[in-house]
C-alpha cells in the first residue's frame, strides 16, 4: 500500500512553495498564515505538507529520518509534476528543508529555515528536555479519549502548561465516538532522534538558504551558535519566540518578502486530482 501524502494549497499562480510544519504539528497550523502570505505574493501557490507520521500523512516505511522526509518531498514533487521554487520549514520542518536542499533538487531557488537548529546535539538530551518530557507525557495518555477537553485535562494533570496542552490538542482527529492523536508517536520518536543526530551546518553555507530565528527563542541560548548564524546572514525577529508565525506574523512576513526570490519561468499547473485535493487518499 502506498503512503498517504496529504497537502493543502493556498494561493494560485505559476510558482510554487512547499511549507513544512514542526514536530507534532500538521499542515493546518500554517494554513491561515500562508493564505495571507499568498495574498502578498500574487502568482505563488503554497503547498502545505503533512510530514510523514503527522496529520493525514501515514503509511510510510521505516527508517524514519530527515533524509527519508526529504525523499518524501521528492516523491511529492514528482507526483505533482512540479518542483518547488521555495521551501519554508519551521523547527523540525526547517531541518527537513535543509535535508531537501542538500539533495540539490531541480528548480529550488530559496530555502527558508525558521527557528531550527542546523547542527547535531552533543550527547543525548536528558529526561528534563522539553521534547523528551512531552513525548513521555503523550505516551501516558491512553487513546482514544472522549473529547478534546478530556485530553487537555489529562495533559495538565501530568504537569503540562495549559498553552502547550491546548496547542497539542490541535493535532487530534476523530476516532469512533472520541478523539486520538493525528501524529504517530512510533514515527515521531525516531524522527526526533535523527533531528538531534544530524549535522546540516554545511548546507547553511548555501547562499540561497535564509535562516530566521526568534530573538526570544529558547532554542538559541548559546552565543556561539547565534554568532555562527549571524555570520551566515541569519536574520532575527527580536520580539518573537520559537513560534515566529504566531508571535510576530507581520514581522516574519516582512522578512520573507524581503528575501523572496524574483519570479522566473512559470511552473506547470498542479494536478489537483492528486494529493492536494484528496488529503486522505
Amino acid at each position: 500500500m502506498s503512503p498517504i501524502r496529504a497537502t493543502t494549497i493556498e494561493g494560485e499562480g505559476p510558482h510554487t512553495a512547499f511549507v513544512l510544519h514542526g514536530i507534532l504539528a500538521n499542515r493546518k497550523n500554517w494554513r491561515l498564515y500562508c493564505r495571507r502570505l499568498a495574498q502578498a505574493l500574487p502568482g505563488w501557490r503554497f503547498v502545505l505538507v503533512d510530514l510523514r507520521g503527522h496529520g493525514e500523512s501515514h503509511g510510510y516505511p521505516a527508517p524514519h529520518t530527515l533524509a527519508a522526509c526529504a525523499r518524501d518531498l521528492v516523491d511529492l514533487a514528482e507526483e505533482f509534476g512540479v518542483w518547488p521554487d521555495v521551501v519554508i520549514g519551521h523547527s523540525f520542518g526547517g531541518k527537513v528543508a535543509l535535508a531537501y536542499a542538500d539533495r540539490r533538487p531541480p528548480g529550488l531557488r530559496r530555502t527558508f529555515v525558521l527557528d531550527s537548529y542546523p547542527g547535531a546535539l552533543d550527547g543525548e538530551p536528558g529526561d528534563d528536555h522539553q521534547v523528551i518530557w512531552t513525548l513521555a507525557a503523550l505516551g501516558q495518555v491512553t487513546m482514544p479519549q472522549p473529547t478534546r477537553r478530556a485530553v487537555q485535562e489529562r495533559l495538565i494533570a501530568l504537569g503540562m502548561p495549559l498553552p502547550a496542552a491546548q496547542w497539542l490538542t490541535t493535532s487530534l482527529r476523530p476516532a469512533g465516538e472520541g478523539v486520538t492523536w493525528a501524529f504517530d508517536l512510533d514515527v515521531v520518536r525516531p524522527l526526533i532522534a535523527d533531528y538531534w543526530a544530524t549535522d546540516l551546518w554545511p548546507v547553511m553555507d548555501d547562499v540561497e538558504v535564509v535562516h530566521i530565528r526568534g530573538g526570544r527563542s529558547d532554542r538559541f541560548s548559546d552565543p556561539a551558535v547565534c554568532a555562527r548564524l549571524d555570520a551566515l546572514r541569519g536574520l532575527v525577529l527580536p520580539k518573537a519566540g520559537h513560534w515566529l508565525h504566531v508571535d510576530d506574523p507581520a514581522g516574519l512576513r516582512r522578512l520573507l518578502l524581503e528575501c523572496w526570490p524574483p519570479s522566473g519561468s512559470a511552473d506547470p499547473p498542479l494536478d489537483r486530482s492528486g494529493p492536494s485535493s484528496r488529503p486522505g487518499r
